[in-house]
């Protein structure tokens, strides 16, 4: 009976540590989700949702056979998608426009970049080259 009362108190004292422990560590879970909870809350009461706001930047310019590839990065520095948005590239000297391209990029989610590319006749590096973001729907 003696080694009875010996294995009880040892299961007993087992337990006992084993629900410290799973009580610590749903404690420390609870504090964690609720922060997460409290973070996300915060920041749909405090951050301003901002339309697209397009941003052109040239690349690189690439000679092909009969034409000239003028690649570009589309940045959306909004918070919302913008859709089917056209961007406008033109090739100036002294203020006369020499040759223009328009290319439309599908869409552009906020706060992100899509790359593409222009082709024209005319040699970019011999003219001022203007890029910029004509139009865009709302998806």
């Amino acid at each position: 009976m003696g080694q009875d009362q010996s294995h009880d108190k040892l299961e007993d004292q087992k337990l006992q540590q084993r629900g410290k422990i799973e009580w610590l560590i749903g404690g420390v879970s609870g504090v964690v989700v609720v922060g997460m909870i409290g973070f996300v809350f915060f920041q749909a009461i405090s951050r301003s949702v901002s339309g697209p706001a397009m941003e052109v930047i040239a690349v690189g310019v690439e000679e092909r056979q009969l034409s000239y590839h003028v690649g570009f990065r589309v940045k959306n520095r909004g918070d919302t998608t913008a859709a089917d948005v056209m961007i406008s590239g033109t090739l100036e000297s002294e203020g006369e426009v020499i040759e223009s391209v328009e290319v439309a990029v599908d869409y552009v989610p906020g706060n992100s970049e899509r790359t593409g590319g222009m082709i024209f006749v005319h040699n970019p590096s011999q003219y001022q080259l203007r890029l910029l973001a004509t139009a865009y729907n709302d998806p």
